[in-house]
C-alpha cells in the first residue's frame, strides 16, 4: 500500500520495469512453459502496482486492508487451517528444480505471509479488545 508521494514514484518505476519486461516476454515462442508462468505472474503484479498507484491518487489510502481483514473468529480459523495447508504445501516444494516451481515456490510465500499478517492484524486487535474489557 502506497503511504506517501516517495513510495508513489518508486511504484511507477517498478511498473514501467514490469511492462517493459511483459513486452519483452510477449516475443519469446508461445509454447514456452517458462514464458506463459512468467506471464502471469507478472501481469498479476502489475494489475497490483496500478490499483495501489490509482488508490493513492483518488485518496483511498489504507482502505484495502480493512476490505480484507478477519473481522471474526470463524474466519481467523479458516485463515489457520489454510495457512497450515499452504505451510505444508512449502515444506513439500522446497527443492524447486524449474524456474516454474521456484515462481511457484514464491507466491506460496508470499500468500503464506499475507495470510500470517492477517491473523497478526486479528490476533492484536482481540487480545487489545480483551485486555481493555477486563479493566
Amino acid at each position: 500500500m502506497i503511504q506517501n508521494d516517495h513510495e508513489l514514484a518508486v511504484s511507477q518505476k517498478k511498473l514501467a520495469v514490469l511492462e517493459a519486461t511483459m513486452k519483452e516476454l510477449k516475443a519469446l515462442p508461445r509454447n514456452d512453459p517458462v514464458r506463459e508462468a512468467c506471464l502471469i505472474g507478472i501481469s498479476n503484479l502489475i494489475k497490483q502496482f496500478t490499483e495501489e498507484i490509482l488508490r493513492y491518487g483518488a485518496g483511498q489510502r489504507g482502505k484495502e486492508f480493512l476490505r480484507r481483514a478477519l473481522k471474526t473468529p470463524s474466519e481467523a480459523q479458516n485463515t489457520r487451517v489454510k495457512l497450515a495447508g499452504l505451510e505444508d504445501l512449502i515444506r513439500q516444494k522446497s527443492h524447486p528444480t524449474s524456474r516454474v516451481e521456484r515462481l511457484s515456490l514464491s507466491a506460496l510465500r508470499h500468500t503464506r505471509n499475507e495470510l500470517k499478517e492477517q491473523l497478526l492484524w486479528y490476533e492484536a486487535k482481540h487480545t487489545r479488545g480483551a485486555v481493555s474489557a477486563t479493566r
